[in-house]
């Protein structure tokens, strides 16, 4: 028989389909509006507000296709997630009991993994991470005339209209600073709406472009001011000297292990000439006033108490020792887990952090748009971690904050299509090559 020999590509790398829209996107959109409605429902002693009853839709779905390897392999970050959650429940378990634990530890296995499992299953392209982050904009864009409605007049405008329908949370209506009200928009706090809007600022610059980055830039830090609240501030900042950073100094290949080192330095130089803790200067002088900052140095100092006392499973739900005048609030999101769910639970959700960052920083031979919304990820986790030393996450914000850890992981498996280079001739496969039919043997 003629034999027929198929050549080889001219190219040895694997071009990955183009982005595509994907229904998982459409998904995390749903779930991104479902957080910010104030709708107060419950399902007998559970309250289960929108975003907590879409979780718990998802979470186990989202599980099972994480674990099945469809989209893509499991990770370190995945494990270190995962196994985060299970220790807060078993935390839970041993401080309060199975009955507590399938309750409050399922809530929180819920909120903790299966917002960050939702963005990792549902975010699978380039396309997918720019609709749902450009849609994460537009709602910053729309919260902030609520937020200078609110600052002006302090009236909860939003939970208002929703409450002639639904039941709904009521914000506290708290002391005014530099003459305004602190704006709540549909959170229960304002540091919740604070912090919800400071969370666009990095990402949000990279899908939308150099051309419009301004919007981000720019609403961002406006929702965050009428909260009039410290820690979503000091998430902007940090946002804004990184992206400042990484600007004037691109032409350095060593920039950010350059920028790392002057932290370093400047850690090492308050620890040598105070007399306090570096930790507890910087919780001080990151405040709007004396009182705060003092109230958030004690907090530090009766939490790592706590923590001294509870190191391996925490205090689960019970009260954390404090003076008497003070409330059981903890303005500071890792102090609060450590104090609650033990070291480990802190160690593991550190460890996913950090994961995830290494394997994102390894990333080599990926194309420009990447490299952007890398970047912008990197900006934005970085500023909501370190603002998470100064205020608490909970309810909605903590769940965002675990879907935005979650929403980078595909970036991991992204492969960008190969093109040619310029000037070069597309290449186009050959036709097969007919070979003649070899003798047969006389016999």
């Amino acid at each position: 028989m003629t034999a027929i020999e198929y050549p080889e590509s001219s190219g040895t790398a694997r071009a990955a389909a183009p982005s595509r829209r994907s229904a998982g996107a459409a998904v995390a959109i749903v779930f991104l509006a479902c957080a910010l409605l104030p709708i107060q429902a419950t399902i007998g002693p559970l309250y289960v507000p929108p975003y907590r009853l879409m979780l718990l839709l998802t979470t186990l779905p989202c599980l099972a296709l994480l674990l099945s390897g469809t989209r893509g392999r499991v990770r370190l970050a995945d494990a270190a997630m995962l196994a985060y959650a299970l220790w807060a429940v078993l935390s839970l378990t041993v401080a309060h009991g199975p009955g507590q634990a399938v309750e409050s530890g399922g809530i929180y296995f819920v909120e903790a993994f299966g917002a960050y499992a939702l963005a990792r299953c549902c975010i699978r392209s380039a396309e997918d991470f720019r609709r749902v982050y450009r849609v994460y904009l537009l709602l910053v864009v729309l919260c902030v005339p609520v937020g200078l409605y609110e600052s002006l007049t302090s009236h909860f405008l939003v939970s208002q209209l929703f409450g002639m329908v639904f039941p709904v949370h009521r914000p506290p209506l708290m002391e005014p600073r530099m003459g305004l009200f602190r704006a709540a928009g549909t959170f229960q706090h304002p540091i919740l709406f604070g912090v919800f809007c400071a969370g666009i600022v990095g990402i949000g610059a990279a899908v939308i472009g150099r051309r419009r980055g301004w919007l981000a830039i720019g609403v961002g830090p406006a929702g965050s001011f009428f909260s009039l609240s410290a820690g979503p501030l000091v998430a902007i900042f940090c946002q804004f000297a990184t992206i400042a950073w990484n600007r004037l100094t691109k032409s350095i290949p060593a920039r950010w292990w350059i920028l790392l080192g002057i932290v370093f330095a400047m850690y090492v130089t308050v620890d040598v000439l105070s007399n306090r803790s570096p930790v507890e200067v910087f919780i001080s002088y990151l405040t709007f006033n004396s009182g705060s900052a003092y109230n958030r140095v004690l907090i530090w100092q009766f939490g790592t108490a706590e923590v001294a006392r509870h190191p391996l499973f925490g205090i689960g739900m019970n009260e954390w020792e404090n003076p008497w005048w003070m409330s059981q609030s903890m303005d500071n999101f890792w102090l609060y887990t450590a104090v609650h769910y033990g070291l480990p639970a802190l160690a593991l959700l550190a460890l996913a952090i950090l994961a995830m960052v290494a394997a994102l920083t390894r990333l080599t031979g990926i194309d420009e748009e990447l490299v952007r919304y890398r970047l912008g990820w990197m900006t934005t986790l970085c500023g909501l971690a370190i603002a998470g030393a100064t205020v608490h996450f909970w309810q909605n914000v903590f769940c965002i904050f675990m879907f935005i850890l979650g929403s980078a992981a595909w970036m991991l498996d992204h492969r960008p299509a190969q093109t040619p280079a310029a000037g070069a001739e597309p290449s186009v496969p050959r036709p097969p090559r007919v070979l003649p039919p070899k003798p047969r043997a006389r016999v």
